[in-house]
């Protein structure tokens, strides 16, 4: 486990992207020697400033990378 003053890491990786959300995956490690702490995932809708669901436009998706 980390400690208080232990620095650690978060390792972000985009596992898949569609025209309506993207999803995360996180790695938590100790700086000093990358041991993995913690793993998990996070899933991103794309939303519109009333909180629906929108669609990504095709000429958006390659600025994802």
């Amino acid at each position: 486990p980390a400690r208080y003053d232990d620095e650690v890491t978060v390792i972000t990786e985009m596992v898949k992207l569609t025209k309506a959300s993207v999803t995360f995956n996180y790695q938590v490690c100790l700086t000093s020697d990358l041991t993995v702490l913690a793993t998990g995932s996070t899933v991103h809708a794309f939303v519109n400033a009333e909180g629906r669901i929108v669609r990504l436009a095709d000429r958006l998706l390659p600025q994802f990378f």
